[in-house]
């Protein structure tokens, strides 16, 4: 369930997200996210209304 969260995440934050490495040590998912002054605002975002659907 964490990796449905953290992939809705960083997928409305416009981020990357992937598999890179699994084996006995385990699975490493490097994460990368925007900054903020970085990625455009939408205007749902704007006035703090969420889209229908989520």
């Amino acid at each position: 369930m964490e990796t449905v969260v953290v992939g809705r995440l960083v997928d409305r934050c416009d981020g990357e997200i992937e598999l890179s490495r699994t084996g006995p040590e385990g699975t490493t998912i490097p994460v990368r996210l925007p900054r903020a002054s970085e990625r455009p605002v939408s205007s749902d975002e704007q006035t703090g209304v969420e889209p229908s659907g989520r």
